[in-house]
């Protein structure tokens, strides 16, 4: 792909999984193919959505068997129901409320969620694309860190 793009990263966050209230006792604080993660109710993103298909694949990689999916919201939505659902969750960092930061656990190894901006190596940026860049930082400033 290097040779055919030019990609820049705009923005990075990080994939977090916030267990339900029960796992919330367990204090662990990262997850790993070698810690497989036990809950049986998750709460997910809308299908066809990027963060549904990220969601999915990280269950498949990290849980030991298919969990329950229980609800299924946008991100605004599942950041509420934290701590008060019976349901774990997988989530961009910057998107969980400040009260629950302490209750989140990175994936080992951490799963880095990125806005790139690619272009063809052979086309060469307008000069205007600079503000465009300065406007994708500011419009997704609430998504990426």
């Amino acid at each position: 792909i290097d040779e055919v793009l030019n990609a820049k990263i705009i923005k990075t966050t990080e994939l977090v999984y916030i267990p339900d209230q029960s796992e919330t006792q367990n204090s662990m604080t990262s997850i790993s193919n070698f810690n497989k993660c036990d809950s049986k109710k998750l709460m997910v993103a809308p299908k066809n959505t990027t963060l549904r298909n990220d969601q999915e694949s990280l269950f498949l990689m990290q849980f030991s068997e298919a969990p329950e999916i229980i609800c299924e919201a946008n991100t605004q939505i599942l950041d509420k129901l934290i701590g008060i659902s019976n349901a774990g969750t997988i989530l961009p960092l910057h998107l969980i409320n400040e009260k629950h930061q302490s209750s989140y656990i990175s994936f080992d190894p951490p799963q880095y969620y990125h806005l790139v901006m690619a272009t063809h190596i052979q086309s060469k940026l307008p000069k205007f694309s600079k503000g465009i860049i300065v406007l994708l930082k500011k419009l997704c400033s609430d998504l990426f860190i």
